[in-house]
């Protein structure tokens, strides 16, 4: 398959809910928040063997978010729709790596229905060594709530920590307005 007809699918998935035929009388709920979140990814490691087994690093994080959300509910159904962006920062640990690090980033998403696109910016160091990776991901989402899988891409060549370009990743807010 070829890039083209990659793109062709994925802009598809995001329009097509915005075409839909509302009815006259529906209602909208804008809601713009502030809230603390935690989040956990996992980035499995194929050159790294450690006593025969595949090594995982295992990333928990902690940051903070800023949601704007317009949720549409239509009379008579139970029925809605959503559309949304979230600004995020927020820190990952490096767990079960040869040596700690953290992973400072700063990111923003996008959702239309459950679908979520974002880019993120993460700058992975182990206090002697740092490298930028920008990290653009796909997934699924309600409001702050997201799972995503995302590709690794580093900005740095020099000396650079060596992360695998898959990570798979969930965030949770801790609160949620009402």
């Amino acid at each position: 398959m070829n890039i083209t007809k990659i793109i062709f699918v994925l802009v598809s998935l995001f329009i097509t809910p915005s075409f839909r035929a509302t009815p006259q009388s529906h209602t909208s709920d804008k809601l713009k928040y502030f809230t603390p979140y935690i989040g956990y990814s996992i980035n499995p490691r194929e050159e790294e063997k450690k006593e025969g087994r595949l090594r995982t690093y295992h990333m928990p994080s902690i940051g903070v978010v800023y949601s704007w959300s317009k949720v549409t509910r239509i009379e008579g159904s139970t029925r809605a729709s959503y559309a949304g962006y979230n600004l995020y920062v927020e820190n990952e640990f490096v767990l079960n790596a040869p040596k700690f690090g953290i992973g400072p980033k700063m990111g923003m998403n996008y959702s239309l229905s459950f679908f979520n696109i974002g880019t993120e910016f993460i700058c992975y160091t182990n206090f002697d060594r740092a490298t930028l990776y920008f990290r653009p991901y796909l997934g699924l989402a309600v409001g702050p709530l997201r799972t995503s899988v995302g590709y690794n891409v580093a900005l740095s060549d020099k000396k650079k920590l060596r992360i695998n370009p898959v990570s798979i990743s969930l965030a949770i807010p801790l609160f949620m307005p009402k």
